[in-house]
């Protein structure tokens, strides 16, 4: 489990640009997710089965560990990070109070 500390860094980079997450990927490119975080598709059928079952709430990985060729626009990632459902769940709200504010400003 990743500290609070950290899914508040996590929530900044992805405001920031510097964190790069599967909900990058736009919604009819969703296919495109193994050809983007790489290790996806080189997990054999028992690891991707297993690791589906677990259910993981968001992948990401921060673009200075992009590939140096990305596909149809998209970066590509030879490794990535997970969250939980939880820790997604708070990534989001500190990106909902970063957002409002940003809008104070």
């Amino acid at each position: 489990m990743k500290t609070d500390e950290e899914l508040k860094e996590i929530a900044m980079g992805i405001n920031s640009g510097t964190i790069f997450t599967d909900r990058h990927i736009p919604e009819n490119q969703k296919n495109m997710l193994p050809m983007v975080f790489m290790v996806i598709s080189l997990m054999d059928e028992k690891a991707r089965k297993k690791w589906i079952a677990s259910e993981p709430g968001m992948i990401y990985e921060y673009l200075s560990a992009a590939s140096p060729r990305g596909v149809n626009g998209l970066p590509s990632f030879f490794s990535m990070r997970i969250l939980t459902k939880d820790e997604t769940q708070k990534v989001i709200d500190y990106m909902d109070k970063i957002k409002e504010a940003v809008e104070k400003l």
